[in-house]
């Protein structure tokens, strides 16, 4: 036998990489996408942030546990499916204290849906409405207002800033209830890098492990927030510890001086102005819209009339009862002190 023949077949692979990368790359290429693809099905199965819709099944994802700090990405993705008759806007306090499910809903008002959102200024607590407006047959709009809410640089211009919309979220509409002509397109741009990310896939495994905790924070698919994490706090350190870092919170918003409900020279702003553009287009869509003060503990009285805020406070009523009157539409104050 010669030399030659005497090579085994692996020595002759040797000789011959080229015959060994592409099988190599074929396989690593089959291993990514493989990869990729059983990520994609379980970040979607699973759905962390509620945005995909995927049926919510006990034990396994009807909690969201990461939904809360993606909130306002995903939101506006809820309102889409529900296609609510009734929206309940405004910040988090709406968004914790009115349940869409409450059995004091009359039937012709469902289904209902939460679309406020938690630390959003008023133009934006509109725009998720209006979002939600957009998608369903909506005849409804509870809008919760909030002083702190309507604190502006008084030396700037008291009208609303000029129609745009808000680049960190995805909405059908902007500030003054323009269409969004690129609300599909990112859509389907940030349902693929939610699908792809190895923070959904991370997010969506702590979903899964945390099903059966009792008090973890969620958001339900008609956009309302249970507070079941608060409920855990308070079992654990009492409901003084909250009321402390709110407080302090309050108190030292309320201190800042370069802030005011009216802007220089004026007994206006930008944000009632915002308001009554709303107030506007709700009506020209034959959208009935209720607004209401949201109530506020006796702390948060004893705060304003401690940092001389007060007259600010009557003030910013008595602008919101002219604006009522003026667009002819319901307004209740929960802002009360009483038994």
């Amino acid at each position: 036998m010669s030399r030659n023949s005497s090579i085994s077949s692996s020595e002759c692979a040797a000789h011959r990489p080229h015959a060994v990368y592409p099988r190599f790359l074929v396989a690593a290429g089959l291993g990514v996408v493989l990869t990729l693809g059983l990520s994609f099905v379980w970040n979607w199965l699973v759905d962390p942030y509620g945005m995909f819709g995927t049926p919510r099944i006990n034990g396994f994802n009807a909690l969201k546990p990461a939904a809360g700090a993606r909130i306002r990405y995903a939101k506006p993705y809820y309102a889409d499916r529900l296609r609510a008759t009734t929206v309940i806007a405004g910040n988090s306090r709406p968004e914790a204290g009115l349940d869409p499910q409450s059995a004091c809903w009359p039937a012709a008002r469902e289904p209902v849906f939460n679309a406020a959102v938690p630390g959003a200024r008023l133009a934006l607590q509109i725009a998720y409405a209006e979002h939600a407006m957009a998608t369903g047959e909506v005849t409804q709009v509870l809008l919760g207002l909030d002083f702190m809410d309507f604190l502006v640089e008084p030396r700037a211009s008291p009208k609303a800033p000029a129609a745009h919309q808000f680049s960190h979220v995805n909405l059908r509409v902007g500030t003054s209830g323009m269409d969004n002509p690129g609300y599909a397109r990112r859509r389907a741009a940030e349902w693929f890098q939610a699908l792809a990310s190895l923070a959904t896939l991370s997010d969506a495994v702590q979903t899964v492990l945390r099903q059966g905790e009792d008090h973890v924070t969620t958001r339900r698919a008609d956009g309302f927030n249970p507070g079941r994490d608060y409920v855990a706090i308070v079992r654990r350190e009492g409901q003084a510890v909250l009321f402390r870092q709110k407080n302090r919170e309050l108190v030292t918003r309320l201190r800042r001086r370069d802030d005011a409900i009216f802007q220089d020279g004026v007994q206006w702003s930008s944000v009632f102005d915002t308001l009554e553009r709303f107030l506007d287009r709700a009506r020209a869509q034959n959208v009935d819209v209720t607004l209401f003060i949201n109530p506020y503990h006796v702390d948060y009285f004893t705060a304003i009339r401690e940092t001389d805020r007060w007259p600010q406070l009557d003030a910013w009523k008595m602008t919101l009862s002219r604006i009522a009157r003026r667009q002819r539409v319901p307004l209740w104050d929960f802002n009360v002190i009483n038994a």
